[in-house]
């Protein structure tokens, strides 16, 4: 079997509210094995056997949109994909000391060539930004995510994309070995 994190975009934001405990029954009735949620923000970890992460998104996706009334997107990779995103981390020391502060965003699809660009002319605390593949990391100053402005800039970006910082990156990669 093949685990899989998925990661539903733009939930229990902005009147989008989803329990995590039906969010996990859904993916059960639909046939995924060991399915477990981590934290309130739509983070779900699967079985999903054979099943591409394109074809795990639209048939959660599909899923979703019948069961809980609007669309949302999915963002799957497999364990090993995961893997591959945290190896492809370009800060590494903030990675190690401020997980909290590093913010990598996984697309579905792959965002505008000119997405790092687009974020960095947002950026008025110090954030540096840096492009691995088509995920996006942020690390944020000191002030935090709060008060930045890189956010703004994600809806420019050309494919639907959703944040995690390092901290929830390492805890679901412990939870896809586990």
């Amino acid at each position: 079997m093949a685990r899989s994190i998925c990661l539903l975009r733009a939930v229990n934001v902005g009147g989008r509210k989803v329990v995590m405990s039906e969010l996990a029954v859904m993916a059960a009735d639909m046939g995924f094995t060991d399915v477990k949620t981590f934290l309130a923000s739509g983070n779900l970890l699967l079985d999903a056997g054979t099943m591409s992460s394109d074809k795990l998104e639209a048939a959660l996706e599909a899923e979703f949109q019948k069961r809980f009334g609007f669309h949302a997107e999915f963002i799957c990779r497999t364990a090993v994909e995961w893997r591959a995103l945290m190896d492809g981390c370009p800060f590494p020391e903030d990675a190690k000391t401020r997980g909290a502060r590093l913010l990598v965003l996984v697309a579905q699809g792959s965002p505008a060539k000119d997405a790092v660009e687009k974020i960095e002319a947002r950026a008025t605390l110090g954030e540096r930004v840096a492009r691995h593949g088509d995920d996006i990391w942020i690390a944020f100053a000191d002030e935090g995510m709060a008060d930045s402005k890189t956010g703004q800039a994600m809806k420019a970006l050309g494919c639907p994309v959703t944040g995690r910082n390092w901290n929830t990156v390492e805890k679901l990669a412990a939870l896809a070995q586990a």
